[in-house]
């Protein structure tokens, strides 16, 4: 194989490769319940009318992030402690909110969308 074409084949590779990494998207799903004083959020993604749990993270001060960067697009279900839960999608964007706990109120009813605008109309 002439050399040439081995240096033109490896820089197409090295090109191929690079254009993956930067297509991959850093995406992430950022809350803040205040009032929460509970110590894991769970992710889980809603099929057939179930939930089928996938990820769980800590919960700092109410404070929480996923990466949903490998998460296909969907709806999901936030879950908290005493089965408060926020119904959200999830589709290759980022998702950042707000919310407030207050005596085991779902977190649905004040939940405040500041990324996602899907999230934003549901």
């Amino acid at each position: 194989m002439n050399p040439t074409r081995i240096y033109k084949l490896g820089f197409f590779a090295m090109l191929l490769l690079f254009s993956f990494h930067i297509s991959a998207k850093d995406l992430s799903l950022n809350g803040y319940v205040k009032g929460f004083e509970g110590k894991t959020v769970m992710l889980a993604y809603i099929a057939n009318l179930r939930l089928n749990p996938i990820d769980t993270v800590k919960a700092i001060n109410g404070k929480f992030t996923f990466d949903i960067s490998k998460r296909k697009a969907g709806m999901y279900s936030i879950i908290f402690d005493y089965g408060i839960y926020a119904d959200i999608i999830i589709n290759n964007e980022n998702i950042e909110f707000t919310s407030v706990f207050v005596n085991g109120n779902n977190v649905e009813d004040s939940i405040r969308f500041s990324k996602s605008e899907e999230n934003k109309i549901y």
